[in-house]
């Protein structure tokens, strides 16, 4: 029987001395589907912590967003809370898409409603990182080639 795996990356409580916290969340998973992210809390403090762990977030399959609160995305430190053409211009939208094919080139990242439409459309149409949307009632299969 194959067994899943899920760890806190970073919350507001730990009772493991070798990692800090913050108010935050970022939560690793591990299952026959593959390997993902959900959320990446306030900081880096997700990534510093996943090192400390022996979890290595380069073979991340998927990223999660739950929504764009800073709490939840603040560690992406490519993404501002609420994707919104209001505060991103098409060029930053274009370096986003570029930063997250450069830095993740094998992750899905599936965002919900906190992205904006155009700011979804325009990185999507970069044809440069897997980026999707998730509404309420949708259903993601997901694939491991394991």
């Amino acid at each position: 029987m194959k067994r899943s795996r899920l760890v806190v990356l970073s919350d507001n409580r730990t009772n493991n001395k070798l990692l800090q916290t913050e108010h935050d969340l970022s939560v690793y998973m591990e299952c026959s589907s593959g390997k993902y992210l959900l959320d990446m809390g306030a900081s880096d403090l997700f990534i510093r912590n996943a090192k400390a762990l022996g979890i290595d977030l380069a073979d991340v399959d998927y990223c999660l967003i739950s929504h764009g609160y800073n709490d939840h995305i603040g560690g992406f430190h490519l993404l501002d809370a609420h994707l919104d053409q209001t505060y991103e211009t098409n060029e930053q939208l274009n370096s986003i898409a570029v930063r997250l094919h450069k830095d993740y080139p094998h992750v899905h990242f599936y965002t919900g409603h906190c992205t904006g439409d155009h700011c979804f459309d325009m990185i999507s149409q970069s044809n440069i990182t897997h980026i999707h949307q998730f509404h309420c009632g949708e259903e993601i299969l997901l694939t491991s080639n394991e």
